[in-house]
């Protein structure tokens, strides 16, 4: 199946909740489109030039999110506020709409300039998401109280694809790794551009096929490489398996023994730091994330949630642990840090900065 090919229609929008754009992007987009002005492809793309621009300061992460509330908030003009976007089908989309959203993700493949950039103040992303950490209940194995297995975890959403959403009931059925962790706005020149020859490392995958499904989509990439300690048998045409934890304290120097040094493309979807109970864990799978990620690479969390422990001291450690950890990137200049909501739930994307980009200190 391709992009679009799912087994039931696939939501062109992610829950945004109505009037949850920010007053950047209304203040960008309504005061020059107003409901029923949209007449022509000429008038729309005069009206949103400007709305549309990528900043030379913006990354691809950080444009992603903001194009997703432009986008939202555009069609809710041309539909009306109270339109919900979630309901939205690729096969629904007016002339004028369907123009908008292909100037906007042809934003999103344009490169980063090098040279000189301001400095990204990440305290409100920070802010954002420590606001937005929930707790996470383990899977029981076999109704003991004992830690989770490969059994348990087999009992949750483990055969997560790349744009397919899955079968089921409220929020799953738009759960899929490019509608949580990227947008959900996709077009199959905007993947392969953002994924041909990238690799891509998955934190506690399941039993993904994602190499294979990309294949199905025209997609080239380089690698997909699956780190998850509770897969002991994968399927045929499953991505490659590295048995180890996300937290292992060796997991760099393993993964190198296996010819893998570092990824483009980071991706833990309901994985971690959601499983992770013990506060040293959480810093050492944030320590594992920079030591793996190349530059210019991003790491995709989803959701922002930590394992509840049920003791109330051992789950604040932890949410201090996270953004501590959080913090620990931010200070060293090397990141930009952007909070989103996907799904109806939040997560957040860390963007390594290429050493070429300049960061200006003041």
């Amino acid at each position: 199946m391709g992009p679009f090919e799912t087994s039931e229609p696939r939501p062109a929008s992610v829950e945004m909740g109505l009037g949850q754009e920010s007053p950047q992007v209304q203040a960008e987009v309504k005061p020059t489109v107003n409901e029923g002005q949209l007449k022509n492809p000429e008038q729309v793309e005069r009206v949103t030039q400007e709305a549309i621009k990528r900043r030379v300061s913006e990354s691809q992460a950080a444009y992603l999110e903001r194009s997703n509330n432009l986008i939202t908030s555009f069609l809710q003009t041309t539909r009306g506020k109270f339109f919900d976007p979630n309901r939205l089908r690729d096969g629904d989309l007016k002339p004028e709409e369907a123009i908008f959203i292909g100037q906007v993700l042809a934003e999103v493949c344009q490169e980063p300039v090098s040279g000189m950039r301001e400095k990204v103040d990440l305290r409100a992303a920070l802010a954002l998401i420590e606001q937005s950490i929930s707790m996470h209940s383990f899977p029981k194995r076999g109704g003991e109280n004992g830690p989770p297995d490969e059994a348990a975890f087999d009992q949750t959403a483990r055969s997560r694809k790349l744009f397919e959403t899955q079968p089921g009931t409220g929020a799953a059925k738009r759960e899929s790794y490019w509608n949580t962790l990227v947008s959900p706005y996709v077009t199959p020149e905007v993947a392969k551009r953002m994924l041909n020859d990238k690799t891509i490392m998955l934190l506690g995958g399941g039993k993904s096929h994602l190499k294979e499904e990309m294949v199905g989509s025209g997609i080239s990439s380089r690698e997909v490489i699956n780190v998850d300690p509770y897969v002991s048998l994968p399927e045929p045409g499953a991505d490659p398996v590295m048995p180890w934890s996300a937290t292992d304290p060796h997991l760099v120097e393993k993964l190198q023994s296996k010819q893998v040094k570092q990824a483009n493309e980071i991706w833990a979807e309901y994985s971690v730091p959601a499983y992770l109970k013990d506060p040293e864990e959480i810093k050492q799978l944030f320590t594992n994330i920079n030591a793996l990620l190349a530059d210019g690479g991003t790491a995709r969390i989803w959701p922002t949630m930590i394992g509840d422990s049920g003791n109330e001291t051992q789950n604040l450690a932890c949410k201090a642990a996270l953004m501590e950890s959080l913090q620990k990137l931010a200070d060293s200049g090397k990141y930009e840090i952007v909070a989103r909501r996907a799904a109806g739930r939040p997560g957040f994307t860390l963007y390594k900065i290429p050493p070429e980009i300049v960061t200006a200190t003041a």
